[in-house]
């Protein structure tokens, strides 16, 4: 076939990659990726680069004619890139190659429609950097990311998105995204990234619910009356601080605890201020083993 023969070391860097090992581990591989130029680990010298933002000049133009490749279809690679290309002012790829993926999911959603990837794909919306071309509907995307759960019931990612969905088509949060968020944490184990997700949306909330209620006056965010409203946001969050305590204590969990702590002392002196309806005494006091949640199935429709 006139390929590089396979080593020891071709299969250690391209398990490492395709495994995405923590980065600690791959520091370790980068040297035996470094010796060998065989095509097939092009995708690990990518990856390499994103992750040490090493954009040399030759680093440049290996993405360049990467994502420039009409056959692309690496949304993921096209963002990060961007992220260096928008910033020194080269020619950015990531609404070409995400129009490129959107298309050719639906050509392969017939023949695949249990396919999370592509129906996470399909519900790809417009953003502040990409234009789509015929975008889904809120509604639509929504029903997709919930689509998505169905196949693929236990994993964090999605019931974040679909959380989050929920909460934009809301203006604010519902029961269900409240459960969607606490399985993104479950089938997460806790990661601190899907904790602060749902710290940052109680927190975000609170802060406008005190604001209001400091002006007497009201919103369609919240119930008449505010009624419940320690039980629907000042007791989750202090449960979700205690979480985040524990996680990351001693700046822990590989980086990612992200959240900047002068935003965490904000969250803690709001949970401190008085709510008619409880102050929260369990979420207090009570065991992590305690208040750890419990996965809910999917809502029917």
């Amino acid at each position: 076939s006139g390929e590089p023969p396979i080593t020891a070391d071709f299969c250690r860097v391209y398990s490492a990659y395709d495994a995405n090992l923590q980065w600690s581990h791959l520091d370790r591989i980068d040297p035996l990726l470094a010796a060998n130029d065989d095509p097939r680990l092009d995708f690990a010298r990518r990856a390499r680069v994103l992750r040490s933002f090493d954009f040399t000049e030759e680093n440049v133009a290996m993405f360049q004619a990467y994502l420039g490749d009409p056959a692309t279809t690496d949304v993921t690679a096209s963002r990060y890139y961007d992220g260096y290309a928008r910033a020194h002012g080269l020619p950015a790829f990531e609404e070409e190659v995400t129009n490129r993926a959107i298309a050719d999911a639906r050509r392969k959603i017939a023949d695949q429609p249990y396919s999370t990837v592509l129906l996470k794909l399909l519900a790809t919306p417009s953003t502040e950097r990409i234009v789509v071309e015929d975008p889904p509907s809120w509604e639509e995307g929504l029903a997709l990311k919930k689509k998505r759960l169905t196949y693929a019931p236990y994993t964090s990612e999605f019931w974040q998105d679909y959380a989050e969905a929920l909460v934009w088509a809301a203006r604010g949060q519902t029961p269900e995204s409240d459960t969607a968020y606490r399985n993104a944490i479950v089938y997460s184990n806790y990661k601190p990234e899907r904790i602060e997700a749902y710290m940052r949306s109680k927190g975000s909330l609170l802060s406008e619910f005190l604001f209001l209620r400091s002006k007497g006056r009201t919103s369609t965010r919240f119930p008449e009356g505010y009624a419940s409203m320690a039980a629907d946001l000042t007791c989750p969050l202090v449960t979700l601080l205690r979480f985040h305590d524990a996680v990351c204590a001693g700046g822990g969990a590989d980086g990612h605890c992200r959240t900047d702590p002068a935003v965490i002392d904000e969250y803690r002196t709001m949970t401190k201020i008085p709510i008619a309806d409880g102050s929260c005494e369990r979420e207090r006091n009570a065991t992590l083993e305690e208040l750890a949640f419990v996965p809910a199935p999917l809502p029917a429709d």
